[in-house]
């Protein structure tokens, strides 16, 4: 302040007029900041609010892919070991690829 009382009083009330419009500034990028947050966190809840709603509307149908998956995955694990890849005879894989390659689609 000291600085401030040896300018000259039309640059003193110069400068204290610039002060007063950054404090402004400051105050009001602080109310900015404080109703981004508050609107980020309102946005942050009702999207929280929503995909709990979504995954309650979804749990029963996940409930009977799962009994599905239960009844069927034993089953595909023993038709998996036993089934046995059939080699294609060369004559019918020879053919087919002929035909792919002559005839008009």
């Amino acid at each position: 302040m000291e600085l401030v009382r040896l300018l000259p009083p039309s640059v003193r009330s110069a400068w204290l007029g610039v002060c007063g419009i950054v404090a402004v500034s400051g105050a009001l990028v602080g109310i900015g900041f404080a109703a981004g947050l508050v609107y980020c966190e309102s946005r942050r809840v009702a999207e929280f609010q929503q995909l709990a709603g979504i995954t309650k509307e979804i749990m029963p149908f996940a409930a009977r892919c799962m009994a599905t998956l239960n009844d069927l995955l034993p089953a595909a694990i023993i038709f998996a070991r036993n089934e046995r890849p059939r080699p294609v005879p060369l004559a019918v894989r020879d053919s087919a690829r002929a035909a792919r390659w002559t005839t008009p689609p």
